[in-house]
């Protein structure tokens, strides 16, 4: 074990430089990777005579909401459209808040529970679980 310990130690010592451009390569490429990193969200629910779709992306601090809202029974062109885009501010297990500035409602905090490791249920603001106030997520 002392002989392998040395033959690092000495490896290290005789390319410092080589192994600190490969660890501020491997760092600068953790740091492209998280800052590109998305996650993208799909639901659907049909429910009370309606359905609505909803498409959620979270970039960095950022999150776009858009929701299409419609009657089972309406034809496909006849659809209510919202887009929300709110900062994201705090989460605390599973429930987070969001920051929307210019939106309808600017502080929106919502409960998430998790269905399994890829879809959940996501509740927005204080009052009862009820399917009015819901959306199914799933990663997309």
């Amino acid at each position: 074990m002392n002989a392998f310990i040395t033959k690092i130690s000495f490896y290290f010592n005789a390319h410092k430089f080589k192994v600190l451009i490969a660890l501020v390569v491997f760092n600068g490429i953790l740091l492209f990777t998280a800052h590109q990193s998305k996650v993208q969200l799909f639901g659907k629910v049909e429910a009370m005579k309606n359905r609505w779709a909803t498409y959620t992306q979270l970039y960095k601090d950022d999150l776009e909401s858009r929701i299409h809202y419609s009657a089972i029974n309406a034809a496909e062109t006849e659809f209510q459209a919202l887009n929300y885009k709110y900062e994201y501010s705090k989460s605390k297990g599973n429930e987070y808040i969001v920051l929307g500035y210019e939106q309808p409602v600017t502080v929106r905090h919502s409960r998430v529970f998790y269905l399994d490791n890829q879809c959940s249920l996501v509740f927005f603001g204080k009052a009862e679980r009820t399917l009015k106030n819901m959306t199914f997520r799933c990663l997309y």
